[in-house]
C-alpha cells in the first residue's frame, strides 16, 4: 500500500529551480534514503512532502488518515520544561486516556446512578489505553533517552539549557516517542555518539511504520535502507536496495547515459555531414529525409557531472620530524565535571587518526587544547 505519492513537484528560489516535476511514492513499512549533494534541495524537499513548505507546483497526497513526524535540525524548548516533561508531551493522548481512567475509577467508587454507565465508559477506555501500550510508555521513554545518550541523572535538566547538538538529540528522542506512520527525519545522526547511531540503526530497523531519511551517513543508510531515492539537478531517481547497492546501479546507469549519449552524437555527426554533403546533389531528397529525422529526433541530455571538492595543496616551508605530537599528563575540567586527566599521547608522521568517544566526553575540548585554543589545566 503507498502511504506518501508526489507528483510533478516544482520549486524555485529566486531564479534557482531547486525541484524539477518531481515525482515519487513510498510504500508502507519501506526505509527510504534521500541522498544528494549539499544543496540538492533534499531538505527542501521533505518539507514540500510534510506541508511545512509549500511547492510551486505538484500534488501530495498520503493514505487516509496517516501520522506524519518530522524531525527539523533545530529545536528550542520553553522555559521550565525539564528533559522528561519533553518526552513525556509526546505521550499527550496516552495521557489524556490516563487521566480519565482516573475520572471514572473514582466516579464507579462513588457509585450512584451513573455506576453501569461508568463501567462501560471505563471498559472501553482502558481498552483503548492497552491498544496504545500506555502501561509501557514510561518505560519506553527511558528506553528511547539511554538510547540516545541522556541518563537518568539528566531527566529533570531544563531543556532549555542543554547546547544545540543536545537539543536536536532530545527533539528526535520526542519524535520517535510519537510513532507515527510516517517518520521523516533529517540529517538524524548529527550530534549522535557511535553508539547512539547504533542503536537508532535498530529502532529504524525495527520500527512499526515507514521511514523517510536524509542522511549523509553511508554507515547508516547502509544499515537501514530498503530503497534510496537519488535528488540530482532537481530530478529524482529509485534504486532498490540500500547505499551501497545503490551506488553501484547509479554508476552503471550513469555508464549506460554516457555511452547512449555519445552514440546518439555520433549518429547527429554522420547524419548532418551526409546532409551537407548531398542537400544540393542528386541525393537531397534522401538528404532532405535525414533531415526530418534529426528535427524529430528526442535528443539524450548530456550527461552532467557533479563538482568535487576543491583542495588547494599544502605548501609547507619546513617538513616536521617524525614525532609531531606528544602530550603528556593533560588534564582538564569545568568546574566538577573532570573531562580527563592524566592523558597522554603521541602522534607520528604520516598517521591518519581518528578521536572518538560519546557525546561530552571532551573530544572538542581535547582538540582545542592541542590546537592552543583553550589552556590545559
Amino acid at each position: 500500500m503507498i502511504v506518501l505519492q508526489a507528483q510533478k513537484i516544482n520549486k524555485s528560489f529566486a531564479d534557482q529551480q531547486v525541484l524539477h516535476d518531481v515525482s515519487l511514492s513510498i510504500k508502507v513499512r519501506e526505509r527510504v534514503g534521500l541522498v544528494g549533494v549539499n544543496g540538492a534541495g533534499k531538505t527542501t524537499l521533505l518539507k514540500c512532502l510534510n506541508g511545512l513548505m509549500a511547492a510551486d507546483s505538484g500534488e501530495v497526497s498520503f493514505s487516509t488518515g496517516l501520522t506524519i513526524g518530522y524531525l527539523e535540525q533545530l529545536a528550542d524548548y520553553e522555559e521550565g520544561i525539564t528533559i522528561w516533561n519533553a518526552i513525556m508531551a509526546s505521550y499527550s493522548g496516552i495521557l489524556n486516556l490516563r487521566y480519565r481512567l482516573n475520572e471514572l475509577e473514582a466516579a464507579i467508587t462513588r457509585g450512584g446512578s451513573e455506576l453501569e454507565k461508568n463501567m462501560a465508559r471505563y471498559a472501553r477506555c482502558s481498552e483503548e489505553y492497552e491498544l496504545a501500550d500506555g502501561y509501557a510508555c514510561e518505560n519506553t521513554a527511558r528506553r528511547i533517552l539511554s538510547g540516545l545518550g541522556f541518563t537518568p541523572e539528566e531527566y529533570d535538566r531544563q531543556a532549555q539549557s542543554l547546547s544545540g547538538g543536545q537539543k536536536t538529540r532530545l527533539n528526535l528522542a520526542c519524535l520517535l516517542a510519537k510513532s507515527p506512520d510516517l517518520l521523516c527525519l533529517d540529517e538524524p545522526t548529527n550530534h549522535l555518539d557511535i553508539s547512539s547511531v547504533e542503536w537508532l540503526e535498530e529502532f529504524v530497523k525495527n520500527y512499526p511504520g515507514t521511514v523517510l531519511v536524509v542522511s549523509h551517513d553511508r554507515r547508516f543508510l547502509d544499515k537501514i535502507a530498503t530503497r534510496i531515492l537519488d535528488l540530482r539537478w532537481g530530478n529524482i531517481s529509485s534504486y532498490e536496495g540500500n547505499y551501497s547497492q545503490y551506488l553501484v546501479k547509479r554508476a552503471a546507469n550513469d555508464l549506460a547515459w554516457q555511452r547512449a549519449y555519445d552514440k546518439q552524437q555520433e549518429y547527429i555527426r554522420t547524419t548532418e555531414a551526409y546532409i551537407r554533403r548531398f542537400k544540393a546533389g542528386i541525393k537531397s531528397k534522401q538528404a532532405r529525409g535525414r533531415q526530418s529525422q534529426l528535427q524529430r529526433l528526442e535528443r539524450i541530455n548530456r550527461p552532467r557531472q557533479e563538482k568535487g571538492l576543491a583542495l588547494r595543496s599544502l605548501n609547507l616551508k619546513q617538513e616536521s620530524g617524525h614525532d609531531v605530537l606528544r602530550l603528556q599528563g593533560i588534564a582538564k575540567s569545568f568546574d566538577q565535571n573532570h573531562l580527563f586527566k592524566d592523558l597522554d599521547l603521541n602522534i607520528s608522521k604520516g598517521e591518519k587518526i581518528a578521536l572518538v568517544g560519546p557525546n561530552g566526553c571532551g573530544k572538542t575540548t581535547l582538540l582545542k587544547i592541542i590546537s592552543n585554543r583553550i589552556a590545559a589545566d
